[in-house]
């Protein structure tokens, strides 16, 4: 199954890919502010795995654009399965 991209992200997945990513650990309720208070959601999931995430968020004056994937070496074990490819 390819790549699939859904308007939303349960709030224990972008936990889980925020810590991935490196950037620690987040408070749930933080997560669920963070989530919720984005101007807009996409998520990218393989095979119901959530694997990426991008949020826009709007201060008013400009948007802001946050991504974020899973970690590389996860990338890396599905580049190498020869079933896997980005589109």
């Amino acid at each position: 199954m390819g790549i699939s991209y859904v308007e939303d992200i349960p709030v224990q997945d972008y936990i889980r890919l925020h810590e991935a990513v490196g950037w620690g650990t987040v408070p749930e309720a933080q997560a669920v502010n963070t989530v919720a208070n984005a101007a807009y959601v996409i998520s990218a999931r393989k095979d119901d795995t959530v694997i990426g995430i991008s949020r826009l968020l709007w201060d008013g004056a400009r948007p802001h654009m946050f991504a974020t994937s899973s970690s590389l070496r996860t990338i890396r074990d599905w580049a190498s399965d020869a079933s896997w490819s980005p589109m």
